[in-house]
């Protein structure tokens, strides 16, 4: 009976993992959120001129023609503060949307929950989706008091970004927003996730003159911005102010649910760039926001920026000398057409030094190779010479037994805890074994240590595959994931069996003393 109990478990069992792993598949295998290979993930994009939705099926993009349709907070008989339109309004109304052949809807604000609950029944009941522009707007009433966006006691500013989180978390179904009808102001609990429809955010009120100009003059030394996704210089206040706003919904959207989307913002007509001579009033084009100056950051810049903050003189032997000298040896020898193939690391520097002259001396310092030194060579032998050494002296002093034990220690202790590692590393039992072997003796060869063994065994027994690199990629990989994935289990093999290795050594120490007793 107890057999046939246990044979029905894992029937059980068995079952129950093949419908799930059959379920994953049917439910992940025409996702609509593409990855590429840099491990981005989104499925709205634009290219020159053209804006693209991914399309699963096929898994390319496709261009969309937004034909759009501003939707607003009210209805006949209610200020858009009461929020009376109901769920059974929205469905019929994205019905007349879909039969007019507009597909997308554009809102300047939170909605109610009722609005995004309706689009997601909607949408997926619909042939063919409708697509929305989430906006998120300013006070209006600050802005017109105060004219700055900056000005801390008109908490424009600080409130546009609280909006900008809690609209991430709204399309995504997992906000929870205070709501009173006196507030004139959306709330509620959004638990409806559409964020597989919202093709692009929309930030901001209609910039006029007046505001773009005041919230400059009250900033002047505000001219740049540098996020870790965006950045601008050369800017005014209001464009700096644009910046961090856009910053702000990437990195909450990129940190906390791992995608990302195009991101716009809502411009007056006259605060373009262009000239409107035929404007009547000449103060309408008086100041202009030029987002084109927004680009997207650099993460070398990022990262070169971190080292020389925290290693300011590697820093500049290892980035700034060989800019130096690689910008003075291209100018040397400068063609027609002059291609140039340095690391990204390097190009800013360059940059900067490319109208400065590298004088002959210092080229002749920066050529200079530094005399060797033969201490780092010697170094590294010495602990495993003393070791030897020990070895050998017990045999010819006579004390064969303890050298034997010691020896026999100087073995267990290693190869135990390198296996050991590589076990807590969810290494291959033949990888253990290759570290029970290796390390002992790697131990005592400062050339090559028992993680290049058992790393490489590793790879050969359990081979990672291209999905493998792929998920590293991904902003959602873990830590927890390391033990998962097949290429970052040989990392950990490789720190696991050389700390198992390198504790051994501590462990074998006492074990010589007996080389000393009689």
């Amino acid at each position: 009976m107890r057999k046939v109990v246990i044979g029905g478990v894992l029937f059980f069992c068995v079952l129950l993992a093949i419908t799930i792993a059959i379920g994953q598949d049917m439910l992940f295998a025409k996702s609509p959120i593409y990855k590429d290979k840099e491990g981005n993930k989104y499925f709205a994009r634009t290219i020159d001129k053209s804006f693209q939705i991914y399309d699963p099926a096929s898994g390319g993009f496709g261009d969309l023609f937004l034909a759009g349709v501003n939707m607003g907070t009210a209805k006949p008989g209610y200020w858009p503060g009461e929020f009376g339109i109901s769920k059974d309004d929205y469905l019929r109304w994205f019905k007349y949307i879909d039969e007019m052949n507009a597909n997308t809807i554009r809102v300047y604000t939170i909605q109610m929950p009722v609005f995004y609950e309706a689009l997601y029944e909607y949408n997926t009941a619909a042939k063919s989706p409708l697509y929305l522009l989430q906006g998120v707007y300013m006070n209006e009433a600050a802005v017109a008091k105060y004219g700055d966006a900056l000005n801390e006691e008109s908490g424009i500013r600080e409130g546009f970004l609280k909006d900008i989180s809690d609209i991430v978390d709204v399309i995504h179904g997992r906000a929870n927003i205070p709501w009173s009808i006196h507030t004139g102001v959306a709330g509620g609990k959004y638990r409806a996730d559409i964020s597989e429809y919202v093709i692009g955010w929309v930030l901001g009120i209609e910039a006029d003159a007046y505001l773009v100009g005041t919230t400059t003059e009250c900033n002047p030394d505000l001219t740049a911005y540098d996020g870790e996704y965006v950045y601008i210089n050369d800017a005014n206040a209001y464009e700096v102010f644009l910046t961090e706003a856009a910053e702000a919904v990437i990195s909450k959207e990129i940190g906390k649910y791992g995608v990302q989307r195009p991101v716009s913002w809502t411009n007056w007509v006259t605060a373009d760039p262009i000239e409107h001579p035929h404007e009547p009033d000449e103060r309408e084009d008086a100041v202009s926001i030029d987002i084109e100056k927004l680009k997207e950051s650099d993460a070398i810049d990022e990262m070169v920026s971190i080292f020389a903050d925290e290693l300011p003189e590697a820093k500049r032997v290892l980035i700034d000398e060989r800019d130096e000298y690689l910008i003075s040896e291209i100018l040397k020898n400068l063609g027609k057409t002059t291609v140039a193939v340095v690391g990204a690391g390097h190009v800013p520097g360059m940059l900067k030094r490319i109208n400065l002259e590298t004088s002959a001396e210092r080229l002749s310092e920066l050529n200079a190779i530094p005399p060797k030194t033969n201490i780092g060579k010697i170094l590294p032998w010495v602990f495993p010479a003393i070791i030897l050494s020990l070895f050998i002296w017990g045999f010819t002093s006579g004390n064969t037994k303890n050298t034997v034990d010691s020896i026999k220690w100087w073995i267990l202790a290693h190869g135990v805890l390198s296996s050991l590692g590589t076990l807590l590393a969810f290494g291959h039992p033949l990888t253990a074994i290759t570290a029970f072997i290796a390390s002992p003796i790697t131990s005592l060869n400062p050339t090559i240590g028992v993680g290049f063994f058992t790393a490489t065994v590793q790879t050969f027994i359990v081979r990672p595959r291209v999905k493998d690199f792929e998920q590293i990629r991904d902003p959602n990989f873990s830590f927890k994931k390391w033990w998962q994935n097949k290429v970052t289990r040989i990392f950990l093999v490789f720190i696991f069996s050389s700390i198992g290795s390198s504790i051994g050594t501590f462990v074998a120490l006492p074990a010589l003393k007996k080389l000393f007793a009689n």
